[in-house]
């Protein structure tokens, strides 16, 4: 697992599009992507910048809530933030998944990557799923509330994957993951080879030292080289 550490979290939003443009030089045309507070700053800078390769591209929704008043939420959410990309949206549950593509996860406080849940098995790949209270809690959903989902069985075919972590909330769950914790899902994209983490520097503060002694946090040259 290669790590990244950003100054901030805007610069994690830079380096994760940097990631995905090379992905892009090597051929790769498929990616997923996710919803949510995470990548909202990525989206953002696809809307300022621009980028004429992305529009070579399709974006696979991983995840959606399929049932209540937030039914189709994070739908609405690439509608609204993808700007002139969102058609090159592909909406889950009406399209197959790609067969050769790279993707981007964020990293949820249970653990979870899209709703692959912590009470899922590692290889589920695709499916309706119950939501925990814990998820439900976080996006203010009703206790029935389902979801569907992309899970590890599939992102872990992924050519590479980039993980992104922000904000200092997320410092306990990004331990459980470093700690390699049974109870965190997401430790199964260890198994790929071409796993990226990029968190900002402020968490990356809050983590121990013991955790971080045996990864490899580039000083600032290498934070200049990773975007040549």
């Amino acid at each position: 697992m290669k790590v990244l550490i950003g100054l901030n979290k805007t610069f994690v939003d830079q380096m994760t599009q940097t990631w995905m443009h090379k992905e892009y030089s090597k051929g790769v045309r498929d990616f997923f992507v996710p919803a949510g507070g995470t990548p909202e700053g990525l989206y953002e800078l696809w809307r300022k910048e621009n980028p004429e390769w992305l529009s070579d591209t399709f974006l696979y929704q991983v995840d959606e809530i399929i049932d209540g008043e937030q039914k189709d939420k994070f739908y609405n959410f690439f509608q609204k933030h993808l700007g002139k990309f969102r058609t090159r949206l592909q909406r889950i549950g009406q399209t197959s998944a790609p067969k050769s593509f790279s993707t981007i996860l964020g990293l949820g406080l249970n653990g979870h990557v899209a709703f692959h849940e912590p009470n899922l098995p590692s290889d589920f790949s695709y499916g309706e799923v119950e939501l925990t209270k814990i998820t439900r809690d976080y996006l203010k959903l009703r206790e029935s509330s389902r979801g569907l989902t992309y899970g590890l069985g599939t992102f872990l075919n992924s050519k590479a994957i980039l993980l992104m972590v922000k904000g200092e909330h997320k410092a306990d769950i990004l331990t459980k993951f470093l700690k390699d914790d049974p109870s965190c899902p997401a430790i199964a994209l260890k198994k790929n080879p071409n796993l990226t983490l990029v968190v900002d520097e402020e968490l990356w503060k809050l983590i121990d030292g013991d955790l971080k002694k045996n990864l490899i946090a580039p000083d600032e040259t290498s934070r200049i080289n990773f975007f040549i």
